[in-house]
């Protein structure tokens, strides 16, 4: 089973989801809804209990689990009181990030202290780091503010996004936008990443880069299901 924990708001699940039913791929789909259903079990001495959809699933039926869920806000629990909300969503995000850290299957990306699903970088950060690997990058843009209006706001430029997955890369571009690509998943430690260059450029200029590959796109979907979950068919 591979297993989806997702924001109640991201546009490319319902997509990600038509994809792997259409190819008999045992995937389902875990919010907050879920999470806040009896059952979960999380503790040192035992292998964790999740709950999907409305059953008690233990972690070692997991096959993988893709983590689309940076940080868990309160606009993702309207079942709960509003005044109750904050609260609740500080002790989920707790929660979370104990148990995807807890998981022994492949877990995609792995949560880190700032985002349950990888790096929650800016985008200076992970200009700083394509920079650290030794890749051209697209200058970062020094905004200035002048009676409270942005001025000098260039266009951002034309970009070519290639998706990581492990270790294949998907987008039709050169070898070298490839390994380029390669080098900055690998530099964050990410088996998923959406990494993007300037367009129409001979040699890779990264211009940006997060965790989040896009799920719509149905090759996109199937890569991410054949690495983690390859028996994963019904």
């Amino acid at each position: 089973m591979l297993v989806v924990l997702s924001s109640l708001f991201d546009p490319h699940v319902a997509a990600g989801f038509r994809h792997w039913r259409a190819a008999g791929v045992d995937a389902k789909l875990v919010t907050c809804r879920d999470l806040a259903r009896p059952g979960w079990r999380l503790t040192l001495d035992d292998a964790p209990t999740l709950v999907i959809d409305g059953q008690r699933v233990a972690a070692g039926q997991l096959r993988g689990v893709i983590t689309r869920l940076a940080w868990v806000t309160s606009p993702e629990l309207p079942f709960v009181r509003e005044q109750d909300r904050d609260y609740a969503a500080a002790e989920m995000q707790a929660f979370l990030l104990a148990l995807l850290t807890q998981l022994e299957c492949p877990v995609v990306n792995r949560a880190t202290p700032g985002c349950l699903a990888g790096p929650g970088w800016s985008s200076a950060a992970w200009t700083a780091l394509a920079a650290a690997t030794g890749l051209e990058v697209q200058p970062l843009v020094q905004r200035a503010f002048a009676g409270g209006t942005l001025v000098n706001r260039p266009a951002p430029p034309e970009r070519r996004v290639v998706h990581v997955i492990c270790d294949q890369v998907l987008g039709d571009v050169p070898r070298d936008f490839q390994d380029a690509a390669r080098a900055v998943a690998k530099a964050a430690g990410c088996d998923l990443l959406r990494v993007a260059f300037v367009a129409k450029v001979r040699s890779p200029v990264f211009v940006d880069a997060d965790p989040f590959v896009d799920l719509s796109e149905r090759a996109v979907a199937l890569a991410v299901a054949e690495r983690l979950a390859p028996e994963g068919r019904r």
